[in-house]
């Protein structure tokens, strides 16, 4: 755990010097803006040393004043950093807060999917008529801020200090009793979970069967067989019971993946997600298709009229994924109107900020309850099928009336020996998909019948 304060610098506090040395634990740093005019104040943060926290440059508003630090992570390559906010606001007119307040946090949401703002706000957010208290949540919940103190921050109990999170999720929320040694607001404190980032290489395992490999694979088959001395090609098997049938090929597959693994070895490979854009359609990726046709065509022959058609092509191309692009996010924004949060969101990402807030998962979910929710599901799919399973089913036409009873206690427990003919014609009506946990791939199979 990683503790950091934030520091709120009232008027008459001491110098900042004196107050770096005495209020500054070993192996932490003081990160402190002064108050531009006046006796003491400002606002300050302390943090571990080994907290990769960055100081942004002072911003200039005249209602409020504020700290603003960037936290990183040294495996946090490709996503943004996570913005803290410290904020004062001294009582008195607002005329200009809720306006300079908006463009505030406008820009910290676009430079940033996750913000952390605390501080003393000197707003009454827990009396409902007061106008102040009633413009500010309303601006918060329009960009998309979660205000989590809910108590009384101060002696006189208002709720003046707060925390404000986008992006994520604030927890264990305390605001400690009144010590009056201390302050005349209230210690709060909270915890947050960022996780370790570390980019995660997604791999899959395929083999190559080129025609080659293929032909050689064939070749092989005969001394394969040849070599188990539990296997005769000549003899027949359909005397054989169905354990003797089950042991054969176990031996079989196990002689043919061995000796397809030394022609043909499996190999590790990088999976690359491509996420289609949600505007992506049939005609787009027809016209696409075209155009990539038409560049190979002019690489191929570097004549000239192969190059213009190319060219125009690719325009036609682009001009419509533009068109699909628009008509897209113009739909979004007429059926989403009435929701200032996603407006604002949409909003974002078609300008600056280029990242989403991920899916909401809860702490509290653990893995026995990813467990007892899939079985849990096929427990009730079996009670549903078993419940409405009927007993006997009719077979032949509805006139019939013919019926036979059916056994729901019978169990595909082992297989029978089958002719080589049907076996042709199963293998050949079969699709080339396969996995790993196949024991022989049939896109190998398929070609090795003629």
């Amino acid at each position: 755990m990683i503790l950091i304060y934030f520091v709120l610098l009232r008027p008459g506090c001491p110098t900042r010097s004196m107050y770096e040395y005495e209020s500054t634990p070993p192996s932490h740093i003081n990160t402190h803006i002064p108050r531009g005019t006046g006796r003491g104040g400002g606002v300050a943060a302390i943090y571990d040393s080994s907290v990769l926290m960055d100081p942004k440059p002072k911003l200039n508003y005249n209602s409020f004043e504020s700290l603003v630090l960037s936290l990183s992570h040294p495996s946090w390559k490709t996503l943004q950093p996570v913005l803290f906010v410290i904020v004062y606001r001294a009582p008195g007119p607002y005329s200009d807060f809720i306006s300079e307040l908006s463009e505030f946090l406008s820009s910290l949401v676009l430079k940033s999917d996750k913000v952390i703002i605390v501080g003393d706000f000197n707003i009454h957010v827990d009396v409902d008529n007061d106008s102040l208290s009633n413009a500010f949540i309303s601006l918060i919940d329009s960009i998309g801020f979660c205000q989590s103190v809910n108590k009384p921050t101060h002696c006189f109990n208002h709720t003046l200090d707060l925390v404000l999170s986008y992006g994520i999720d604030i927890e264990h929320l305390i605001v400690f009793p009144h010590n009056p040694l201390l302050s005349d607001h209230y210690l709060i404190t909270f915890e947050f979970i960022l996780l370790d980032y570390k980019p995660l290489g997604k791999t899959f395992y395929s083999r190559c069967l080129s025609d080659s490999a293929v032909a050689k694979f064939k070749e092989e088959i005969p001394s394969v067989f040849n070599s188990m001395p539990c296997l005769n090609l000549t003899e027949s098997y359909n005397d054989f019971s169905p354990s003797e049938i089950h042991n054969l090929d176990d031996s079989a597959t196990g002689s043919l993946r061995s000796t397809l693994d030394s022609i043909a070895p499996i190999k590790r490979k990088l999976l690359k997600h491509r996420r289609l854009a949600p505007w992506y359609n049939h005609q787009t990726s027809q016209l696409k298709q075209i155009a990539r046709k038409s560049e190979r065509k002019w690489r191929s022959s570097k004549l000239s009229e192969y190059r213009s058609n190319w060219q125009d092509n690719l325009k036609m191309y682009r001009k419509a994924l533009r068109n699909a692009r628009g008509a897209y996010y113009s739909a979004l924004i007429e059926e989403n109107k009435n929701n200032p949060r996603f407006l604002f969101s949409t909003v974002a990402r078609l300008t600056e900020s280029h990242s989403s807030i991920e899916p909401h998962i809860p702490i509290n979910l653990s893995s026995n309850d990813f467990m007892s929710f899939f079985y849990n599901k096929i427990i009730t799919i079996r009670e549903k099928i078993n419940h409405q399973l009927p007993s006997t089913v009719i077979s032949g036409s509805p006139s019939s009336g013919t019926s036979v009873n059916v056994n729901l206690d019978i169990y595909l427990d082992c297989f029978s020996a089958i002719a080589l003919h049907q076996l042709t014609s199963i293998i050949s009506s079969s699709k080339p998909s396969t996995c790993l946990l196949d024991r022989s791939q049939l896109g190998c199979l398929k070609k090795l019948f003629p």
